[in-house]
């Protein structure tokens, strides 16, 4: 579910992002604005499904150094 969610929302940030790079705006205004409310739609969705849990395990190498960093904390 999060990978869908950060999938969809890359996808429409991206499509908003080449509507209004460019020097004259080609796009009619309302499908600029249409488009802005979808991503911000799309980043609420991710957000819910962060604060549900449902983020997959970090496997990047800085996370994996992380876990095995040991911190000896003696009284």
């Amino acid at each position: 579910m999060f990978i869908r969610c950060q999938t969809e929302l890359e996808e429409c940030t991206e499509t908003l992002s080449e509507m209004v790079a460019r020097p004259y705006l080609r796009t009619p205004r309302t499908k600029i604005v249409q488009t802005a409310h979808l991503v911000q739609r799309k980043r609420h969705e991710l957000v819910a499904a962060i604060a549900k849990g449902l983020v997959p395990p970090d496997t990047s190498p800085a996370a994996k150094k992380k876990k095995n960093f040991r911190v000896d904390v003696r009284s």
